[in-house]
């Protein structure tokens, strides 16, 4: 192979180095904007799932409250019966600020 075949096959392959490394950064950009993506979906469907959790919870707990100040109401209605007023007074107060 002489010299300037030689420039010739270094010079395509040089160029072909190029156009494969362009295609290659055209590609992994293109992907990585799809891994993006995907990630961004994926961040606001947990979003989503932790936040109907929360919400969740959050009506459990009331209806829990609901409960326990029903029953502590029934025992200070229990006291008033037995003319405990003074113990019933304070089982009043407590019942009100679990509904607070």
């Amino acid at each position: 192979m002489n010299r300037s075949s030689s420039r010739r096959n270094s010079a395509r392959s040089s160029h072909s180095l190029s156009d494969s490394s362009g295609i290659l950064g055209a590609a992994f950009e293109a992907a990585r904007e799809r891994a993006g993506a995907q990630v961004g979906e994926i961040v606001e469907q947990v979003k989503h799932e932790g936040q109907a959790f929360v919400a969740g919870r959050r009506e459990l707990l009331a209806e829990q409250l609901t409960n326990v100040s029903s029953a502590i109401r029934r025992a200070a209605d229990k006291l008033h019966d037995t003319d405990s007023e003074f113990i019933a007074a304070h089982v009043d107060r407590a019942a009100d600020a679990i509904d607070d």
